[in-house]
């Protein structure tokens, strides 16, 4: 038990020591700034978070600060208002993010911006999540800005950021950096979720099926939730202007992404399978219900999201429940791990949450991310651990069975290996010719009586030696009983098997220098076409009756 609990710890630490270091390395990515480029730059930034107002029921409201969030159910947008008193600098710009909300953006009468009203789907608006850019003009300095944000999705529901004033350049520069952490996470666990896939198809190149299951649903997830990560982000605004396509893929694959999860699930657990594949199914049938509503005009996509999050919150309190009950009742150590990595992608989306809620600009998902490194590394260790364990038990299933086909004392076939090719070669119906070649040791039980058997056995290993040296490039050699030895050739000439056994003499007289009686075998061979079941067992015992008849020379000449 204390075994166990010492090599649990250990993995926990391995895993937590991996994220704190990606974590760090993204922090520093994030807030290292050169001193001739960001630190200048961000003192040309100022926040624009107090002055604001709106007009309600004629009546001027203060805003104490923003970001801020303002509720109001008898209007479809809200306006707010800020006397701008800085002067234009050069290249000036506001800046603020979005929130699903559409942005237009008006000096006095004139309209400076404009976003959202041309991202209107069949069934509403897909506005997603972007940073806004208004550029200032010279004169408007003095001149009251206008901000209206309508939420056409969740109307009387406004989000509204903190709103920046600064020189473009080092506008953009603050938001690569707020781009800079996602970017990071996106190559490295896309990298990963690559590597699962490679796995898999270099395991299905090399026919094997070493736990390839869990590399694919493995690469899948990470490869699938990555995509997702940055699809939600501000990053494909600096790639497309065309973002509707984008945030609706971003909705798709929210609500696809767990069910490689889940199937990679099913495959660790060995009970509560039901439960899991009617999860999967449900979120399948959710991301066909979700185009065809939207699609058809029914229901935007954002709204709902609620069903997704429900099934969300299902799928982790039944992840939980079943890894529980598989971790006590039936001992399975790899849904530990899991457990682990579910309780660190908890804890980084309620630290994520945290820093979320108060509304302020910045990378708030950064701990989110680092827990679903931590998830990802969890599941990848259970993957690996799952291989290397069916990779063992079937390299000792292989070696086995090699040793099931192999004689102990001289290496080559046994009897076995002999009856298994054998019938492997009556099953292939081939027509061409085939021969078999029969050997005996001859004076074996008087060298066993006279010098020992080990002196016996060594007659028996250089005979094998003789008989795989002489026939191993022409066929298959084994040891069929004691003192006995046979050669199966396919598609084999006559003069190469009349060479092969006189290599054999040749190696019988060497051998047997070093034998105190010598070494002496006898042998014959017989060679035919394939007639059907059995011909090796036929072709055996002409060549086992020729073996004889040529030992019965042997001794008439001695004699």
């Amino acid at each position: 038990m204390k075994e166990k609990t010492r090599n649990y710890s250990f993995a926990f630490l391995i895993i937590l020591s991996l994220i704190t270091v990606l974590g760090t390395f993204v922090y520093g990515m994030k807030n290292y700034h050169t001193d001739n480029i960001s630190i200048n730059q961000r003192q040309k930034i100022t926040s624009l978070s107090e002055g604001w107002y709106y007009i309600e029921e004629g009546k001027k409201t203060e805003i104490s600060s923003l970001p801020v969030k303002i509720k109001d159910s008898g209007r479809k947008s809200l306006t707010i208002y800020l006397d701008l008193l800085k002067p234009a600098a050069e290249d000036a710009v506001l800046c603020m993010e979005n929130f699903h909300q559409a942005v237009e953006v008006f000096a006095g009468d004139q309209k400076l911006y404009s976003y959202g009203a041309g991202n209107k789907g069949p069934a509403g608006w897909i506005l997603g999540n972007i940073w806004n850019m208004i550029d200032l003009p010279e004169g408007v300095q003095g001149k009251t800005i206008e901000v209206k944000i309508t939420a056409p999705n969740t109307p009387g529901q406004w989000k509204i950021p903190e709103i920046k004033y600064g020189n473009r350049s080092a506008v953009m520069q603050m938001i690569r950096e707020d781009c800079i952490g996602i970017a990071v996470f996106a190559m490295l666990s896309g990298v990963l979720g690559l590597c699962f896939l490679l796995a898999f198809c270099l395991l299905r190149w090399k026919d094997l099926d070493y736990n390839r299951k869990d590399f694919v649903y493995i690469g899948l997830f990470i490869i699938i939730s990555t995509l997702w990560i940055i699809t939600d982000s501000k990053i494909p605004q600096f790639i497309t202007k065309q973002l509707a396509p984008i945030y609706i893929l971003s909705f798709l694959l929210f609500t696809l992404m767990p069910v490689p999860y889940l199937l990679f699930l099913r495959q660790i657990c060995r009970h509560g399978k039901g439960v899991l594949d009617c999860l999967s199914i449900l979120f399948l049938l959710q991301t066909i219900f979700c185009a065809v509503l939207y699609i058809t005009g029914t229901v935007d996509l954002i709204m709902s999201l609620t069903v997704t999050h429900l099934l969300i919150i299902g799928t982790v309190a039944a992840s939980i429940f079943l890894c529980l009950r598989e971790l006590f009742h039936y001992h399975n150590k790899d849904t530990f791990f899991v457990l682990i990595g579910i309780c660190i992608l908890a804890a980084g989306a309620m630290l994520s949450l945290a820093a979320f809620l108060p509304q302020k600009t910045g990378d708030n998902s950064l701990f989110f991310r680092i827990g679903l490194i931590g998830f990802y590394l969890s599941l990848c260790y259970v993957s690996l651990r799952r291989g290397m364990e069916l990779l063992r038990t079937s390299i000792e299933a292989e070696t086995y069975r090699r040793l099931a086909y192999k004689d102990a004392m001289t290496g080559i076939g046994n009897r076995a290996a002999f009856d298994r090719d054998a019938g492997i070669l009556h099953a292939k119906r081939d027509t061409n010719t085939f021969a078999v070649a029969v050997f005996d040791v001859n004076n074996l039980k008087y060298t066993n009586d006279t010098y020992g058997h080990a002196a016996g056995d060594r007659l028996i290993k250089d005979t094998a030696d003789s008989v795989q040296d002489a026939f191993s490039a022409i066929g298959k050699c084994y040891r069929i009983g004691g003192d006995e030895f046979a050669v199966i050739m396919e598609h084999v000439s006559e003069e190469s098997i009349e060479k092969a056994f006189c290599s054999f003499k040749e190696n019988i007289r060497r051998y047997g220098e070093g034998n105190p009686e010598g070494l002496d075998a006898a042998g014959g061979w017989a060679q035919g076409e394939n007639t059907g079941t059995d011909f090796i067992y036929r072709l055996f015992h002409q060549a086992d009756a020729k073996m004889y008849e040529s030992k019965e020379k042997t001794k008439h000449a001695e004699k």
